[in-house]
């Protein structure tokens, strides 16, 4: 009786989901429509021949956006709403999100991969350390107390930078100052050290991590790499994410970076603002980075589209700082590298539309 309780709220949430996720994204929609150049009626015609056997209300919005930034014009892009609504839920397991995003058990989940070094953990306001030997918060403050800086960010939903506290354990007032963190988060929250991250991508913007954002696809039992770009903080910004100014520099399947780069708004740029040229670059340790997403992908086989941030560290380590298992941005990547599923488009419209609803 509790299965089958259970199975029909998962279809229910699984409606409930990609309803929500149509309201939020037609009302995006509307926002990237203003100011957008028209589209000549040859192309709408080809849009709207393409999608009819799948996607019958297409709206052309995101088309003319594209068309706007960058004078692409590809029938394959995916638009934002038949993504999120159609698409990703079709690809990812909605149940099991939460328990999979848990940054505490992140030293089991990427076993034998690094992530960042974890002081401390609160899960259910019990602390403990990344081996989940229970600690009193007085051991949990001489730990933080031994470090130079440290982050404290929610062990759920820190997606774009948000609710992030970094501290300076060093300066004066460090103790007060940890104090009024840990009373802020209260529980399920981890404890990090900051990572120094490589001299060459520290010299783009050294105030901010700057990260990989990698969009892995497992499809028929092989992982595909569907997207790679650097995101890029802005100077004097801790976080990378486009949501607070940050950029993206897209990168080549061989590793070279495209020599223009995209903020959150789809502007184009040929140099961060503080002049560092993307033009003749390459991202370290890509090859790496290519090879652990393929290596992990296949652990978390409920999420068929994952979302992967990574840093490299001085080392030049690449180090899993989280990933993104829903709501994954496929903007920015078109415009770099145009449809998001590339050669697999067809096929990947052919699976979602003509599967029976659940």
């Amino acid at each position: 009786m509790k299965d089958k309780l259970f199975h029909m709220i998962d279809i229910i949430y699984y409606h409930f989901y990609r309803c929500i996720m149509w309201i939020v994204y037609k009302y995006k929609t509307i926002g990237i429509d203003k100011g957008a150049d028209e589209i000549s009626p040859k192309y709408e015609k080809a849009i709207r021949s393409f999608w009819k056997s799948y996607y019958r209300r297409m709206d052309i919005s995101d088309y003319k956006w594209y068309k706007t930034k960058t004078n692409q014009k590809n029938i394959r892009f995916i638009p934002d709403i038949v993504f999120h609504t159609k698409i990703e839920p079709h690809f990812i397991d909605l149940a099991s999100i939460n328990a999979f995003s848990n940054k505490c058990y992140y030293s089991l989940f990427f076993h034998g991969f690094k992530v960042p070094y974890t002081v401390a953990k609160n899960i259910n306001n019990i602390f403990m350390d990344d081996d989940f030997k229970i600690l009193s918060q007085n051991e949990v403050k001489q730990l933080c107390l031994k470090e130079d800086e440290i982050l404290i960010k929610p062990a759920i939903d820190s997606g774009g930078g948000r609710n992030i506290t970094f501290l300076q354990m060093k300066a004066e007032g460090a103790d007060s100052q940890l104090e009024a963190a840990l009373a802020k988060y209260q529980r399920n929250f981890v404890i990090q050290r900051v990572i120094k991250q490589q001299e060459e991508l520290g010299k783009m913007n050294p105030s901010s991590l700057n990260c990989v954002r990698i969009q892995s696809f497992l499809y028929k039992s092989k992982v595909h790499i569907l997207s790679a770009f650097l995101r890029v903080g802005l100077p004097g910004i801790r976080v990378d994410n486009l949501g607070q100014g940050g950029i993206a520099i897209a990168i080549k399947d061989n590793g070279e970076f495209h020599p223009v780069a995209y903020d959150g708004e789809g502007n184009i740029f040929y140099r961060h603002p503080n002049g560092y040229e993307f033009k003749g670059k390459e991202m370290p340790a890509f090859e790496e980075i290519v090879k652990s997403v393929k290596e992990l992908h296949p652990r978390f086989a409920n999420f068929g589209i994952i979302g992967w941030d990574i840093a490299v560290d001085e080392e030049g380590d690449p180090v899993f700082i989280e990933f993104n298992l829903i709501d994954t941005c496929i903007r920015n990547s078109q415009l770099a590298n145009g449809p998001f599923f590339r050669e697999l488009t067809d096929d990947v419209l052919k699976e979602v539309f003509s599967k029976k609803k659940r």
